[in-house]
This record gives C-alpha cells, sequence and structure tokens, in this order.
C-alpha cells in the first residue's frame, strides 16, 4: 500500500508527566514480517503508570504506552495463517536475537530488547504494528477483555516458573495489586499453595479476602500466620526496598525471595541476612512466549472466569485515556483498569 493510500487512524501519545494527546496519523506501513492489529482493549499495567509519572528507570515520555492488549487481525502478510479479523493478543518483548542473552534463548533478558509500548508504538492506538512470530491466536468466541490479561498472567507464570513450588508450601506475597493477585492466584491454582499476602491497604485486603486469600497487614503478622514447620517462597510485588528489608525478620527465614515489582535504579539491598539464611534471590523479567501461550491456555480453560474477576467492569473509551491511569493510580484499586480502543 503506497503511503498515500495508508489509512487515518488515532494514537494516543505520552507528551510529558500526566499528559496525554490523541493525535491523527496514518496506519503502520505493511512489511513482510508484521501484522497490523486492530486494537480492542488495552490494559493498564504497573509499569506504564512508572512512565506516566515519570518514575520509570528506561522509558520516558514522548511514547505510545500499551502492551496489555487484544484485537483482531487487520493486515497480515500471506503464509502467516492469520485470517483478517481473527481474534489476537501478542507478547510485547521483541528480543534482537543476536546478543549473548538471546543466544542462550533467554528472550526476556535480551541485553537489546524492545518492548511494544515504550521502545515501540504502543496499543494506545486503533492499530499497532507486530512482529508475526509475536502474535497469538485466541479461540473464536473468546472474551477480548480477558485476552489482555494475558500479559500480565505470563508475568506471574513466568515467576513462579522460577522456583519450585510444592503443593500446600506457605507462599508470601507482598501487594495486593493486580500484578500480586495474579501471582497469588496462579500458585494457589497451578500448584496448590497456601497463598498469604501482606498489604496494608483496606480495600485490597478485602478484595483479596474476597478471594478467599488470608492476609495480614506487615511481615511482623507472617509468622503466626505460616507457623514454624515450613520456610515460605515470597514474591516481592510491591518494588519497595523496605518491605524486601523487612523479610529478613521472618524465622524461619524465606526459602526464596523473587522479586517481581519494579524498583529504582539507585537502591540497594543488603546481602548480609540472606547469605546468612541461605535465602535466595530470584529476579523475575517478564516472560517468554511458552509463558504467554499458558497464559492463554488457562484464560481459555476452566479456571479463565477466577482470573477475569481482576478485570473491572469499568471499561474507559480511549478519549478519556488519562482518566484511565489516574484511576489505576488509586491505591485502593486492585482490578485491572482497561481502554477500550474499538470506535
Amino acid at each position: 500500500m503506497t503511503e498515500n493510500l495508508r489509512r487515518k487512524m488515532r494514537r494516543v501519545v505520552l507528551t510529558g508527566t500526566r499528559n496525554f494527546t490523541i493525535t491523527e496519523t496514518v496506519e503502520p506501513s505493511r512489511m513482510p514480517d508484521e501484522v497490523l492489529v486492530a486494537v480492542s482493549i488495552v490494559g493498564v499495567c504497573g509499569s506504564d503508570l512508572h512512565v506516566f509519572l515519570g518514575r520509570h528507570p528506561r522509558v520516558r515520555a514522548p511514547v505510545v504506552l500499551g502492551h496489555e492488549c487484544a484485537g483482531r487481525v487487520y493486515w497480515a502478510p500471506e503464509d502467516t495463517g492469520l485470517e483478517v479479523g481473527e481474534p489476537v493478543t501478542f507478547t510485547p518483548l521483541v528480543p534482537c536475537k543476536v546478543c549473548a542473552h538471546c543466544r542462550l534463548n533467554r528472550p526476556n533478558i535480551c541485553l537489546n530488547r524492545q518492548v511494544i509500548g515504550f521502545q515501540r508504538p504502543g496499543g494506545l492506538a486503533d492499530i499497532v504494528s507486530v512482529p508475526v512470530e509475536n502474535v497469538i491466536p485466541l479461540p473464536e468466541g473468546f472474551d477480548l477483555r480477558k485476552g489482555a490479561l494475558c500479559e500480565p498472567l505470563a508475568v506471574a507464570v513466568h515467576a513462579a516458573s522460577l522456583v519450585g513450588i510444592a503443593r500446600d508450601q506457605p507462599v508470601v506475597v507482598t501487594g495486593a495489586g493486580p500484578i500480586g493477585l495474579l501471582v497469588g492466584m496462579h500458585a494457589r491454582e497451578a500448584y496448590g499453595a497456601d497463598v498469604h499476602f501482606v498489604e496494608i491497604n483496606p480495600r485490597r485486603t478485602e478484595f483479596a479476602e474476597d478471594l478467599g486469600f488470608e492476609v495480614v497487614s506487615a511481615v511482623s503478622e507472617l509468622e503466626w500466620a505460616l507457623g514454624s514447620r515450613h520456610q515460605a517462597v515470597v514474591f516481592e510485588c510491591t518494588g519497595r526496598l523496605e518491605v524486601v528489608s523487612s523479610l529478613m525478620d521472618l524465622v524461619p527465614a524465606p526459602a526464596a525471595v523473587v522479586l517481581v515489582g519494579t524498583f529504582e535504579r539507585s537502591q540497594d539491598m543488603g546481602l548480609y541476612l540472606m547469605s546468612r539464611y541461605e535465602t535466595r534471590v530470584v529476579g523475575s523479567q517478564m516472560y517468554t512466549m511458552a509463558d504467554i501461550e499458558r497464559a492463554v491456555s488457562i484464560l481459555s480453560g476452566s479456571n479463565g472466569q477466577i482470573y477475569g474477576r481482576l478485570i473491572s467492569s469499568k471499561v474507559f473509551p480511549l478519549e478519556h485515556v488519562r482518566e484511565a491511569y489516574e484511576e489505576a493510580l488509586n491505591p485502593a484499586y486492585s482490578v485491572k483498569v482497561q481502554v477500550s480502543v474499538e470506535r
């Protein structure tokens, strides 16, 4: 398609801290190794909020956000097996394929990675361009609002895969926001773990309890809640250094601490107690294609409705994207805020 025949579309640009601008542009060029996806739903992620507030360690405005997406194929190259109108989601991770980590089949820690919605234009637009290999078909009739939950669930699937979790093993999740709840739900549903949350916000606490979880307001309260028979696996989802430090006051000490939250680059962690008690500290970075495919399978299965409870009943139109982000900043919010791009 020549440049002058490309259709006009809307695109939302974060132009500065807490400031979005809706622009009119033309649809992305049709490339032989890219699929054009007509975006239906975009989730608001915690990392998006860091960018929105100007606090992300690597991403700054101007940027087109949106990496938790679901939609339909708008155009695809021949021989891809994809049909126009087919429901899809995608992994936003675009690895370089040549660095040392990519050669070890670790694309999620690619040294030169790009992420759709950060380094590449994201889903807050009528159409987004996605590498063919990143596109994941969804079953016909699949709720596209759940489709946009595939990416954040993949974060939980990947984090849980990094440590061994035994049935009935104590698992502690610090922070009952959307990612923390997805981690806790996956640990319970997939591994049969005994999951406890640490959360100080009353509304988040109430929501987690409604989902059937035990919740305490401080790490110091965990000892009586967990008992002393087993070491817990901890998933840290707040991104707060003081929370990580307080975890080492647990007796017995955690078997492992998985860092899922986003930390400021300047933060340092005291390692003495972790070394003394042989606590493993594991970084968790995004996910692999296998993780997101697993997430699609989970959401397509009998447990899909359980995870669907994390999606807000309120959907914001694209024109109200700033309101959606302000809503997601509400510390009492545990559900996933989503933006509808469909006209």
